[in-house]
C-alpha cells in the first residue's frame, strides 16, 4: 500500500507509533555524566522517508525573545495568526515528546503554510521498526509548501 504523503490538515497519527522507555545521558549536575531514563517516540513497523507521521496541532503564543517561559520546548513560529504576527510554537501530541538528536534525526517537523496552528512530523529517512523518533529541535522549519 503506498503511503499517501499529502498534508491535509487534520489530526492525523501514524499507526506505527507509539511511546516508550528509552535511556540517555544527560550531565544534570555539572559534576558527571549518568544515565537517564525517560520517554521517546518508536515505532513498530518499517517507515520510509517522507510519510507523514503525525499531524498536529500547536500551540502558539506570542512572547518577546527574552522570556523564558517554556524555552526548551517552543520554536519560532513564523505563522501565528491570520493576521501574519509571528511568536512561538509547542507542538503538540507525540511530537512532543520525540527527543532530539542534532546529528542522527530521523524525522522533521514544519509548519503548515495552508493550516494555521497546524504542524506536520514527517519521516526525514528510511525508519526500521524498532527505532526511536528523533528530532532536531534546533532545525524545525517555517511553512512548507502544502501539496
Amino acid at each position: 500500500m503506498e503511503q499517501n504523503k499529502q498534508f491535509k490538515g487534520r489530526c492525523i497519527l501514524h499507526p506505527g507509533l507509539f511511546v516508550g522507555v528509552t535511556e540517555f545521558t544527560t550531565n544534570l549536575n555539572e559534576a558527571e555524566d549518568r544515565p537517564y531514563i525517560g520517554y521517546g517516540v518508536f515505532t513498530d513497523q518499517d517507515i520510509p522517508a517522507g510519510t507523514i507521521l503525525e499531524e498536529c496541532i500547536a500551540a502558539t503564543e506570542r512572547l518577546s525573545n527574552d522570556s523564558n517561559a517554556m524555552k526548551t520546548y517552543r520554536f519560532p513560529s513564523s505563522v501565528l495568526d491570520n493576521k501574519g504576527n509571528t511568536g512561538f510554537k509547542i507542538l503538540l501530541g507525540m511530537t512532543s515528546i520525540c527527543n532530539h538528536d542534532e546529528s542522527n534525526f530521523n524525522v522533521i517537523a514544519h509548519e503548515s503554510k495552508q493550516f494555521i496552528r497546524m504542524s506536520v512530523l514527517v519521516a526525514y529517512k528510511d525508519i526500521k521498526a524498532g527505532e526511536e523518533l528523533l528530532l532536531n529541535y534546533t532545525a524545525i522549519s517555517g511553512p512548507k509548501g502544502d501539496k
